[in-house]
């Protein structure tokens, strides 16, 4: 495997403070291979009807969202943007599950389902 060329800078001002030696940095160029991201493909409205709970899963790091005929699972806040507008509103009406010690990381989505409401949709789900 070929590996890509590194250009290495060393500052003689600043010094590693556990070697007494100057600085060193290693950049890489850039290379010509582009990055594929893989994007999520919108699901129809009201996908989350039957909507039984969802749970941050602390073992993956991600959010499930069980329903009775499929199980999302989410490893972003963005990837929350798939979901309509009815979805998103039943979302912010369910409690989200979660293990105490992880509480934080679970209502960073709850957050995330709370703008994505008051942003694009101009109100926070129940106020109508």
């Amino acid at each position: 495997m070929k590996l890509a060329k590194s250009i290495l800078l060393e500052d003689e001002e600043v010094l590693d403070p556990a070697m007494n030696k100057p600085y060193k940095t290693v950049m890489w160029l850039a290379t010509k291979q582009t990055k594929t991201v893989p994007l999520l493909q919108e699901l129809p409205d009201s996908s989350l009807k039957d909507l039984q709970f969802w749970m941050y899963d602390h073992v993956t790091s991600q959010v499930v969202i069980v329903c009775e005929n499929a199980e999302y699972r989410i490893m972003d806040t963005k990837d929350l943007m798939c979901f309509g507008e009815n979805d998103i509103k039943l979302l912010a009406q369910t409690q989200i599950r979660s293990d105490p010690k992880y509480e934080v990381c679970a209502k960073s989505y709850t957050g995330a389902i709370a703008l994505i409401c008051c942003s694009s949709y101009g109100r926070v789900s129940g106020q109508e």
